[in-house]
């Protein structure tokens, strides 16, 4: 059962990963295209890229924990690498929320 877990997690750490590129991608390179300019909120490229990655942060930094927790990568040096994304993460929504 512990195995499912891990796997389960590292499943959810990749995921999570993947919609931190996307997200980051939108923010950095996303640029100052509407994709919909009749919407009720219409938002430029670089601002729904820094809002997917503010909702996004709390369950990736979760994820994160959680992957540290339980996932076995060896000693504590390599399992703290599993927090790269979420300090990617918060630098970016600071960009965002600062600029």
């Amino acid at each position: 059962m512990k195995n499912a877990f891990s796997w389960l997690l590292i499943l959810l750490n990749a995921i999570g990963c993947l919609c931190l590129t996307y997200s980051s991608y939108l923010f950095l390179f996303g640029g100052t295209i509407v994709d919909a300019p009749d919407a009720m909120l219409p938002m430029e490229r670089w601002e729904r890229g820094g809002w997917l990655l503010t909702i996004g942060m709390i369950p990736l930094i979760i994820a994160n924990i959680f992957g540290y927790g339980y996932i076995q990568f060896g000693n504590k040096k390599n399992r703290l690498l599993i927090f790269i994304p979420s300090i990617i993460c918060v630098i970016l929504v600071a960009c965002f929320w600062v600029k």
